[in-house]
Order: C-alpha cells, then sequence, then structure tokens
C-alpha cells in the first residue's frame, strides 16, 4: 500500500489502484470510502478480468448501506448485483472477492441463498480468511442464527485479532448477544468495538441496543444523543433502512424496539 501511495496518479496499475483503494477504504469515512470506491472502478477499467476490485467496490455499497448513506436504493441494488455477479464470473479462485460479494448479494439485495454459497466457496479455497467468516457470521445473524454467528465471528478474530476493521467483526458479535439477550457479552464486545473505532457509527448503534439490554436507559440516550450530533437526521426510518438485511420481523422489532427506548426519533 505504501508502494501504490508513492505512485503517480497516471502510472498505477489495476493493483496499485486496488491497494491505494484498500487504503481510502479502512480509513472508514464517507469521502475516503467515495475515494476508495472510485479507485476499485478505475482498477476494474484497467483490468477488467481481475476480480477482486468487484468484490471490493460491492463492499462499498455494503459500507453505505450500514452507515445509512444510500441515495438511489434501486440503483445501488442492481449495481452491486451486477458487480457480484462479476465476481461469480471471474473470481472462482479468488475467496477475498467471493466472500464481500456474497455478503454484499445478501445484505444489500437480500439475496440469502446465493450470498451465503459465494461466501462457504471463499472459506473452502481459503478455511483461514477471517474477512470470509466475518461474513459468513454477519449473514448468520441476518438469517437468525444468533448462536452459530457468535461462533463464526469469534473465529474471524481468532484469526485476525488486530485487523484494520476488527472494530466490525466485534460490533457484529454485540449484535449476536443482542439478539440472545445477553447483555454482559453484548456490552462487552461494543465497548471493544467503540475502543478502536470511536468515531464508528455502527459501534455506537451496537453500544446504544448493548446499554438498552442491560437497562442502563439514561447511557443509551446519551450515546443517540451523541449519534445526533453526528447525523442529525439519524431517525427510526434511516435505521430501518440500514438494517433491511435483517430476514426475522421479529429481530428488526427487537431492534427498532431497543432504538426507540433509546429516544431515538421516528
Amino acid at each position: 500500500m505504501a508502494r501504490a501511495q508513492r505512485k503517480p496518479i497516471e502510472n498505477l496499475d489495476a493493483y496499485d489502484c486496488l491497494l491505494r483503494g484498500l487504503d481510502q477504504f479502512y480509513r472508514s469515512t464517507e469521502e475516503s470510502e467515495e475515494r476508495a470506491r472510485d479507485l476499485f472502478y478505475r482498477a476494474i477499467d484497467i483490468d477488467p478480468h481481475f476480480a477482486t476490485p468487484y468484490g471490493m467496490a460491492t463492499r462499498c455499497y455494503t459500507a453505505r448501506k450500514i452507515e445509512g448513506r444510500v441515495i438511489d436504493r434501486e440503483w445501488e441494488e442492481a449495481e452491486t448485483r451486477r458487480l457480484a455477479l462479476q465476481v461469480q464470473v471471474l473470481g472462482s479462485d479468488d475467496a477475498v472477492a467471493l466472500c464481500w460479494a456474497g455478503f454484499a448479494l445478501a445484505y444489500v439485495c437480500r439475496e440469502y441463498g446465493i450470498g451465503s454459497a459465494m461466501v462457504d466457496e471463499a472459506l473452502s479455497i481459503n478455511p483461514n480468511l477471517a474477512g470470509g467468516w466475518r461474513c459468513r457470521g454477519m449473514i448468520s445473524i441476518y438469517v437468525g442464527q444468533h448462536a452459530l454467528a457468535v461462533e463464526q465471528l469469534t473465529r474471524a478474530l481468532r484469526l485476525s485479532p488486530v485487523g484494520p476493521d476488527g472494530f466490525g467483526t466485534e460490533a457484529s458479535l454485540c449484535s449476536a448477544y443482542f439478539y440472545q439477550d445477553r447483555p454482559e457479552e453484548a456490552l462487552k464486545w461494543a465497548g471493544r468495538a467503540l475502543a478502536h473505532r470511536s468515531d464508528s457509527r455502527l459501534a455506537r448503534r451496537a453500544l446504544v441496543l448493548a446499554n438498552v439490554l442491560a437497562g442502563n436507559l439514561g447511557e443509551a440516550k446519551k450515546l443517540v444523543a451523541e449519534l445526533r450530533e453526528l447525523d442529525p437526521l439519524l431517525s427510526i426510518t434511516n435505521i430501518r433502512n440500514s438494517i433491511a438485511g435483517v430476514q426475522r420481523p421479529q429481530d428488526i422489532d427487537k431492534y427498532i424496539a431497543g432504538m426507540r427506548l433509546a429516544g431515538l426519533p421516528e
């Protein structure tokens, strides 16, 4: 990544663009993720047969949905599907591309069957891929297999305990424990996620729900107020859109009820 950052932009090849895109993506700001998406598309333009940038581009649309920044839902779903299906064609041996494209299909497009199959294929190629186990664990949360999600997400952390996006795995573990009504574990993992990325809205939302589950409504309301300072338009409606990948109505209701108790307006 460091070498790619030093190269003049006119000398970049597809792999350099991928590396620069990854560097921007892991900074996890709205602006850096947009720059990352542009770099992944540039990599695709340079080498249309290179599967990994397609998978990473789908990850950008996943991040947009998680953070509630989707502008044109139908277009972004269609584009995510197009990119993911290109990974199927080009990346049969690319575990990284397969796992993130599969997760995007499940979360953004709600195509759980094909998405899960792609992640499983990635893990058959590389059983030690931390990102693959994270993707598998998040899909398990969305379909209501919360105990299984804990196993899969814990395995992801064992494989990559200090990865640049490990806070997302920790926040997902909080969600899995939240749905199982296990407040101590939920608080533990939400706290770790926020300690690793204090600017993460995902981690802050996880901590809100963990505090609601633990009965700490004052702390939950304080956290919601902080979230609203970061995003004044944050509301129950926005939250519904960001958790649209959750399949079971009872899980959606539990999440929304928790945010209401914490004082998030409609």
